[in-house]
């Protein structure tokens, strides 16, 4: 999220996506750079939004 640094984000996304249900989008709030919209989505992550 905005004020994170980038390793810990992407460290809290690989740790949560295994818990989250795989029939239901993947949403990120407060994000992203176009390169961590990359690395976001091949993590599983759907949707973002962001205001940066």
């Amino acid at each position: 999220s905005v004020g994170e640094p980038e390793p810990e984000m992407m460290k809290a996304v690989e740790y949560t996506e295994p818990f989250l249900p795989a029939d239901k989008a993947r949403y990120a709030m407060g994000l992203g750079t176009p390169a961590q919209l990359v690395e976001l989505v091949a993590r599983g992550v759907d949707m973002f939004d962001c205001v940066l």
